[in-house]
């Protein structure tokens, strides 16, 4: 049971990192990049967001869809 509950675990981030790929039409590296970049602000005192709206609404469903997988997985440990 803790062997694979560490590994579901282990594999959560890399489910999300796919999906987020699959949702937001990206590729690994730029998932990568994008983690790193920050918000800019132009000489016009303009912020240019590093995330559109759309890719923090499509990261956040990906993110809570993910955990909402891993709990039901997980269920069939509550009751034993």
């Amino acid at each position: 049971m803790l062997s694979d509950i560490h590994t579901r675990l282990l594999e959560l981030p890399n489910r999300v990192r796919d999906r987020i790929c699959q949702e937001c039409n990206m590729t690994i590296p730029t998932i990568y990049r994008k983690m790193r970049a920050r918000d800019k602000v132009t000489k016009f005192n303009r912020v240019v967001p590093a995330l559109s709206n759309a890719e923090k609404r499509a990261i956040i469903k990906v993110v809570f869809e993910e955990l909402k997988l891993t709990w039901l997985y997980f269920d069939k440990y509550r009751n034993k």
